[in-house]
């Protein structure tokens, strides 16, 4: 059954918790788990897949995602032993401050107002919809795409 915005909200309200728990016992890093959280719910929502069982499947697709999150760090893990590849040591945190405007240009102007009334305003998710006149997968949705290029941007660039 496909369901609608209401529906979708009830669903996320519900699962999103014990999604997050079992991403965070799969991962044990809370930003990860929070993103591949994230991100089934919004595939969830994008794809529009008629499910019978919304949860079953958000948690099968969250646990799915975390095996292939693990998988791809064991083949990195790999990569760089039997490369010996070795990286720069990170950033100092002045450094990302200072690269922070040049990252933030490269997201869409929705993405940025959410990013903005979500954390810089500390709204919820939906009062942030509200706010913003979207809805929470929406918000949702922008808030796991800007994640997605913020985190490209800082592993990709080098000041």
């Amino acid at each position: 059954m496909a369901f609608d915005e209401e529906q979708f909200e009830t669903i996320y309200k519900r699962c999103f918790p014990q999604a997050l728990g079992l991403a965070m016992s799969l991962l044990y890093d809370r930003e990860e788990a929070r993103d591949v959280a994230q991100q089934v719910f919004a595939s969830l929502w994008e794809t529009r897949v008629p499910v019978l069982n919304p949860d079953a499947f958000v948690y099968r697709a969250v646990r799915n995602a975390c095996y292939n999150r693990i998988e791809q760090q064991t083949n990195r893990e790999r990569i760089r032993k039997l490369y010996q590849v070795e990286f720069d040591p990170p950033d100092s945190p002045d450094q990302r401050l200072e690269e922070l405007p040049t990252a933030l240009a490269k997201l869409t102007e929705r993405e940025r107002q959410v990013i903005h009334t979500v954390f810089d305003g500390q709204r919820s998710y939906k009062e942030a919809a509200s706010h913003l006149n979207l809805s929470v997968a929406s918000i949702n949705k922008h808030i796991v795409n800007a994640l997605k290029t913020l985190r490209t941007h800082f592993n990709t660039t080098k000041p």
